[in-house]
Formats: C-alpha cells, sequence, structure tokens
C-alpha cells in the first residue's frame, strides 16, 4: 500500500500528490484482468471494461477540476484552468491506473470530490471504482443517490444540488451496468470488507483470516454469517435499496 497522502492548506495536483508515479499506458486489457486473481472476478473485469467502453468525460467535471471546488477556487484561477486542464478526459483506464498504483481511491482527503463532480463527471470515475476494492467513494457516491431518491437529508435542507446532479447521473447508467454496481454491493456483504467495515456501535471488524483482530468475531466465518454481521452496516441497506431498484429481489 502506498504512503497515506495528506491534504496541505493549497491546492495539488493529485497527479503530483500521488508520489509523481507515471500513468501506464492502459490500452492492453490484460493490464487490468492480471489484478484478478478468480475466474468469477476476471470475468466481472471484463464486463465492466465492456459495459463502460466508450464512456468519457467530455465536457464534465473531472477530479482534478472537482478538487479545486471542494477549494474554493474559481473557474478563471490560473491553478483552476491549469487542473481543470490536466483532467484526463477520454480513457477512463488511466483513472484506475492513477487509483490502483496509489491507493488513492480509499484515503479520505479525497472522496469529498465527488461531492463537486456533475452526472458526467461521475458516470466516468464509477468504472475504476467497480473494478477496486469496496471503497469510502463507492459508498458515498451511492448513499448521495440514495438520499436524493429519498430525501432523507442529514441537513434540512431539501433543495441540496446534489440531489438533481444524483437523478441525472442514474438516468446515465445502462440496465448492465446498474447490474454491475449492484454486484459490487453483493460481493461487499457476502464477503466482508478486504480493508474492514466499521459497524453502528464503532467496532472495527475484519474477515480476512490473516489478521490479528478475531477477538471482534469468529474467523473465517460462512457466508451466512458474514450476511448476518453485515446487516448491521450501512453497506446492507444501499445493497437492498439498490437490488430492489434495479433487480428487484432483495435478501431479508
Amino acid at each position: 500500500m502506498s504512503k497515506k497522502l495528506t491534504r496541505s492548506s493549497s491546492v495539488v495536483s493529485i497527479w503530483d500528490a500521488a508520489l509523481n508515479v507515471p500513468v501506464q499506458n492502459m490500452q492492453n486489457m490484460e493490464y487490468v484482468l492480471v489484478n484478478f486473481e478468480t475466474a468469477s472476478e476476471k470475468d466481472y473485469a471484463q464486463r465492466v471494461l465492456s459495459a463502460f467502453a466508450g464512456v468519457t468525460l467530455g465536457d464534465g467535471i473531472g477530479f482534478e477540476e472537482a478538487n479545486c471546488l471542494d477549494h474554493h477556487l474559481k473557474p478563471d484561477d490560473p491553478v483552476y484552468m491549469k487542473l481543470r486542464a490536466a483532467d484526463e478526459r477520454e480513457n477512463w483506464l488511466e483513472i484506475y491506473d492513477m487509483f490502483h498504483d496509489q491507493w488513492l481511491i480509499n484515503q479520505t482527503e479525497y472522496y469529498s470530490n465527488y461531492s463537486f463532480m456533475d452526472a458526467k463527471g461521475l458516470l466516468f470515475h464509477l468504472p475504476p471504482l467497480l473494478l477496486l476494492n469496496y471503497s469510502l467513494s463507492f459508498e458515498f457516491l451511492f448513499d448521495r443517490l440514495f438520499r436524493a431518491i429519498n430525501k432523507q437529508h442529514i441537513h434540512s435542507n431539501t433543495n441540496d444540488p446534489y440531489d438533481k446532479i444524483s437523478i441525472d447521473f442514474e438516468k446515465l447508467l445502462t440496465p448492465i451496468q446498474k447490474q454491475l454496481i449492484v454486484e459490487k454491493f453483493e460481493a461487499e456483504v457476502k464477503t466482508g470488507s478486504t480493508w474492514g467495515c466499521m459497524l453502528k456501535d464503532g467496532t472495527e471488524i475484519y474477515y480476512c483470516e490473516s489478521c490479528d483482530c478475531n477477538h471482534f468475531l469468529k474467523i473465517p466465518m460462512t457466508e451466512n454469517e458474514i450476511i448476518e454481521e453485515m446487516k448491521s452496516t450501512d453497506v446492507f441497506p444501499l445493497w437492498q435499496f439498490f437490488k430492489k431498484r434495479y433487480c428487484d429481489d432483495v435478501i431479508t
């Protein structure tokens, strides 16, 4: 795992913040598939690659520009213009490469960037989230969509501009892409997170046999036992909601 990145008080490019590791050529699909071990994982990755082939950012808000907006920069600011120009707009595999190499996707310093993207930006950055380990960014994105659909805001503001962005983002999704989203949640619920999951009582739990925290839970656990434990987390209701919305099937 890469060194943990820390936001500085000034805005810096995420490409620079990621230790200046050059982005590798991601044109060859085998480069992606080599990161998956089992046949089912490789099959899922191939379906993600196929389902999102041709998806571009276009004139949408990318990761760099979202970072600028998060820091309250104006579009005419030279730093804003420079970083916006650095955003990848054609090949989302370049985003995957950066996230995979630097483990940036699990860094809490940057997941708030998704609050500042538009629908096109969210769609462009979704496939890297699907191909990587379950992350705060993925959960954050669909928690916001869940809240937009159900009007269940943390705050009393009922005119949250993110509502429309979330709904517009969902409108861009194809049936196959929706199915892949549900499968991502399902894999997390049935296997447990590879980096741990926070229960509502504040207990951090892990399901890997190699960890040293088995005083919290019995390890190894069966799939049914894991599902029962995951019902206490925020992941389970999101999975159930989107499974019903996209596939019309839920587990009680």
